[in-house]
């Protein structure tokens, strides 16, 4: 998706790479376009396509573009600490059965059958 300007720079992708291989549920990663993977699960769960955006704020016409944009995809990832969803990009992406998550939120969406449902334990007080 060239005319959004969300593509991650090529440190970013590694980084990426490097920390899907060592999760102990992906048995590998195969690229499927510049920002599109394909992650190959173990234990007889399905794979899982990732669109990683480096959008600053995702918001739900991205989450809708993506989708349109991207056969199949399972869940969109942001690829940077600093970046972020909105509270609306994250309910309907849920709506759809598309994951929105942070990298940190994706490494436990992974250990799910459906990586749509998993959500960010909230911390108690």
């Amino acid at each position: 998706m060239e005319e959004q300007g969300d593509c991650p720079s090529s440190t970013e992708i590694s980084y990426f790479q490097r920390a899907m291989s060592g999760h102990d549920k992906v048995e590998s990663i195969e690229p499927r376009a510049c920002q599109e993977f394909i992650i190959h699960r173990v234990g007889g769960l399905t794979p899982v396509i990732v669109y990683l955006t480096n959008l600053y704020t995702v918001g739900e016409a991205d989450v809708y573009q993506i989708a349109g944009a991207c056969s199949g995809v399972d869940c969109i990832v942001t690829v940077s600490n600093w970046q972020q969803y909105t509270r609306d990009a994250k309910r309907y992406a849920a709506e759809t059965k598309i994951g929105l998550f942070t990298l940190t939120e994706l490494m436990g969406a992974l250990n799910l059958r459906y990586v749509w449902r998993y959500q960010k334990r909230s911390s108690a007080r």
